[in-house]
């Protein structure tokens, strides 16, 4: 990790007035927000189970996941999350207009058929990339707020959430600093596990779907970040 971002993460860690004031109605706001991630993410999936992997809905589906982030983990944390979603969804969006593609489907098979498995992953950037990253940041959110729902504390539930989904991908130094900040994830006393499970399970389908998408065309990467 680079010793910019490093300083930034430091300087992210320090709570301001505002954000001070924003944990005293994180009970309600979470809750909302988790509302509409269920709503979005059910509307994805069609009434024969398949999983509508439409470019602009999926994006849309992680334009709400930017404001459940600020809310349901410390700002070390969310600064990374928003900072790989935000980058993530403009690089997809950008890849699919170049490439003409309007499904993920369409945007994976041309990037990986025009640079291969390897180019990709070797690409400083790119869509196919990008949508793996979005893919595995969101299923980071899903395995934590499964576990809260079967009753693991929230700081014990997002550790194990990373350890699982995005720490074989992070570098020494990255794990060493998250494992230090998600110790300090806020309580989610209050939001109901009926509320976390419909949200997580809608949520891990499209999860699931992306996953079967990518691995299929061989853009599972295993570079670490």
């Amino acid at each position: 990790m680079d010793s910019k971002l490093q300083t930034n993460l430091t300087r992210a860690s320090e709570p301001s007035k505002g954000e001070e004031t924003m944990q005293t109605a994180t009970t309600s706001s979470l809750a909302v927000q988790l509302e509409r991630v269920g709503r979005m993410a059910s509307s994805l999936v069609m009434e024969d189970g398949s999983v509508d992997l439409t470019v602009d809905l999926f994006l849309d589906l992680f334009s709400v996941l930017l404001d459940v982030y600020p809310i349901l983990f410390p700002r070390p944390v969310s600064f990374f999350l928003r900072r790989d979603v935000e980058n993530g969804t403009s690089i997809v969006r950008r890849d699919s207009s170049a490439e003409g593609a309007t499904t993920l489907s369409d945007l994976v098979k041309r990037q990986i058929g025009r640079l291969g498995p390897s180019g990709c992953e070797s690409s400083s950037e790119n869509g196919t990339k990008s949508v793996l990253w979005l893919q595995r940041t969101g299923m980071f959110l899903v395995e934590t707020m499964e576990r809260v729902a079967c009753g693991v504390p929230s700081s014990s539930a997002a550790s194990e959430a990373y350890s699982l989904v995005l720490s074989p991908y992070h570098t020494l130094s990255t794990r060493a600093l998250a494992g230090t900040v998600l110790t300090c994830s806020p309580s989610f006393e209050g939001v109901s596990s009926s509320l976390l499970i419909d949200a997580s399970s809608s949520l891990r389908r499209v999860g699931e779907a992306v996953d079967r998408l990518l691995s299929e065309n061989g853009a599972v990467f295993q570079e670490k970040l």
